[in-house]
């Protein structure tokens, strides 16, 4: 069995274009199956993981001699809504909506597989089968422009990344005062304001890595050892650059030279380097 897998935005977003062979571009699939000679899985990256079921649902059909069509039925609102307006590579193939993979086969023409053979109903079997909604959404996402998909496709990581966020906020506020505190009795409110902003920073920022570490991308399948994590420690220090220089600027500029409450200066520092921060955190760092 031969198996072709769609790259899709979403899948080359979280690496999978790497981790999986035969992969392969929207446009350059039809000519793929144009030429096969063997029985064919085809299949978004995405659905990588249910490539063993597909092909034991075939198996059990193999002698029909019939091209298979799997079919999810969306059943979460925001899907089902995506799914009416726009079709996917493969319902197009197919000629069924919310198509999520094809096993062709050779047998049913003796000319060319071309797109006209597949969507022969004569020769498809229709099976229903289930991906979860979140892996769907993934998918319905790849009409998007590049970064929105990165923003939309973890709706539940980022809800993690902007909690440990907070509690990181919380960490830094509480350190940056404290070392104020001790420190202005030795040094002018200028240096006082970058030296404390600078240990408060890495203070939360190792906090933040931490909680990262073992809840916001625990699912991830990255290597767990010392040499490993120290690894994604520096990484997430160099994607961290931005966001260390927004808010040492703007407490350095708001607090030491305008006068402006730490907290206010903090809060505006840490919110202009969030959204940096996840996408270099999440791409670059704990990245697969």
């Amino acid at each position: 069995m031969k198996i072709i897998y769609i790259e899709t935005k979403a899948g080359k977003t979280l690496g999978l274009t790497n981790k999986l062979a035969s992969v392969v571009r929207e446009r350059e699939i039809e000519v793929n199956i144009n030429s096969i000679e063997e029985e064919t899985l085809v299949t978004y990256d995405l659905f990588y993981k249910h490539t063993e079921k597909f092909l034991k649902l075939w198996e059990k059909r193999a002698s029909q001699n019939k091209n298979i069509v799997f079919i999810h039925k969306p059943r979460l609102i925001i899907n089902k809504l995506l799914s009416k307006i726009q079709k996917t590579k493969l319902d197009d193939m197919s000629g069924y909506k919310n198509t999520i993979a094809l096993i062709l086969n050779p047998s049913t023409s003796t000319s060319n597989k071309s797109i006209q053979m597949i969507r022969d109903k004569s020769s498809i079997e229709i099976i229903e089968y289930r991906v979860s909604e979140e892996e769907y959404f993934k998918l319905l996402l790849n009409k998007l422009p590049k970064p929105l998909v990165m923003l939309f496709m973890e709706p539940l990581r980022i809800t993690k990344f902007a909690i440990v966020g907070l509690t990181g906020f919380l960490v830094n506020l509480a350190t940056i005062y404290l070392a104020y505190w001790l420190l202005i009795k030795f040094y002018s409110r200028e240096f006082t304001a970058f030296l404390s902003s600078i240990i408060s920073f890495e203070t939360s920022l190792t906090w933040n890595f931490i909680l990262h570490e073992i809840w916001t991308f625990k699912d991830l399948e990255l290597k767990r050892n010392i040499t490993a994590r120290f690894h994604r420690w520096s990484k997430y220090h160099v994607g961290s650059i931005g966001s260390f220089l927004a808010q040492v600027s703007v407490v350095t500029l708001l607090t030491g030279f305008l006068g402006l409450p730490l907290y206010l200066s903090l809060f505006i520092g840490v919110t202009l380097g969030l959204s940096i921060n996840y996408l270099l955190g999440r791409f670059y760092a704990w990245k697969k």
